[in-house]
């Protein structure tokens, strides 16, 4: 069986500027948050996971400011 890592060396693997975004958006700032989604072009992935991180927090204003930045397939 295969662990799930949630330790610090998942972390580690995440993304300096996704880890800041996630952040912002926990502490429900959307003005920090548009800061950082300003220059970042997401994937797939990690704006579906950003999406996801912001409808679980209940702030529609950063789920749509997310949802409206680029990101590649």
């Amino acid at each position: 069986m295969s662990e799930v890592n949630t330790g610090p060396e998942y972390e580690d693997k995440i993304p300096k500027e996704i880890a800041e975004i996630q952040k912002a958006i926990s502490a429900h700032d959307s003005q920090r948050v548009k800061l950082l989604l300003t220059n970042e072009i997401l994937d797939e992935v990690q704006k579906g996971h950003l999406v996801e991180l912001a409808k679980s927090n209940g702030t529609p204003a950063i789920v749509k400011m997310i949802e409206d930045t680029p990101a590649t397939p």
